[in-house]
């Protein structure tokens, strides 16, 4: 989705890999660590993962980002490292308690 930004400043090496997915929310697009070919990587190989979860260990290769992240058939997702999972969850607590939401 355009237009969006990751509410904290990134490393610059992933700054330009940034992208907003509307089903993964704020993401970095990287190959998964053990699912390329290091000799050659190719941009066909790139994955949107979650920004938090590329945070914990990730490296450049060549000109990509390559992180750890569990991959099965797709990307395994930790939902306390997907914030818009968080977002909507927070949400819902200020609606549900009827507290002040003091994001705007």
């Amino acid at each position: 989705m355009r237009g969006k930004k990751y509410p904290a400043p990134l490393p610059a090496e992933l700054a330009d890999w940034y992208c907003y997915t509307s089903d993964g929310g704020h993401s970095i697009l990287v190959l998964i660590e053990g699912e390329f070919d290091e000799e050659k990587p190719v941009w066909q190989e790139l994955c949107p993962a979650p920004v938090k979860a590329v945070l914990r260990d990730y490296r450049a290769v060549g000109e990509f980002i390559a992180a750890k992240l569990k991959y099965e058939t797709g990307l395994i997702k930790t939902p306390k490292y997907m914030d818009f999972v968080l977002e909507a969850l927070e949400s819902r607590l200020v609606k549900k308690l009827q507290l002040p939401n003091d994001r705007g």
